[in-house]
């Protein structure tokens, strides 16, 4: 198969079709490339191929680095950004890809969040010391434990209000379904 005269694998080109005639046969094809079907593979970007969803299990959301040891936690943004162009390469021909919007939501990504001065996000515990985490002394049922803090993730959908805030275009209304 060839692209602007250019020789190609068939992958390479039609990899999003799957994927694209599920998001037709959806009951809401308009929400459809968001994940509103799965809290799992819900996302802002606009498709679920980035493999990037807002959830708190995400690998996503600990690349960054903490500027204090307050909790204040800096987004990688460059990482994401290379993450994102990677997973969407096999898609750049789908119909339904807007990579202006993935590029906006990129955008209006906070640069840092601090879960103590932001209910919107929260901090991603491990109890296992990791390479750049924070040591953290919580107080759970009554018995105080250290735990480590390797990031941090979206509490909730709240979070979306200050992300659409910043946007040039408007978000599907997500609280309607």
């Amino acid at each position: 198969m060839y692209v602007n005269g250019e020789k190609v694998l068939w992958e390479s080109v039609f990899d999003f079709t799957y994927c694209y005639e599920k998001k037709l046969a959806s009951f809401k094809p308009e929400y459809y490339c968001f994940g509103y079907e799965s809290d799992w593979e819900f996302n802002i970007w606009g498709c679920m191929r980035t493999g990037m969803s807002f959830n708190e299990h995400q690998q996503w959301f600990t690349w960054g680095k903490w500027i204090s040891n307050e909790g204040d936690w800096q987004f990688d943004k460059e990482r994401i950004q290379h993450e994102l162009a990677k997973n969407l390469h096999s898609c750049r021909y789908c119909p339904a890809l807007n990579t202006k919007l993935v590029q906006e939501v990129l955008e209006a990504l906070p640069d840092s969040v601090n879960p103590k001065k932001n209910k919107n996000w929260k901090f991603i515990e491990t109890y296992q010391p990791e390479t750049n985490a924070l040591e953290w002394t919580t107080n759970q049922f009554g018995y105080e434990q250290t735990c480590y803090i390797k990031g941090v993730a979206p509490n909730g959908r709240e979070f979306l209000k200050d992300i659409s805030e910043n946007l040039k275009r408007k978000l599907p209304e997500f609280s309607n379904l």
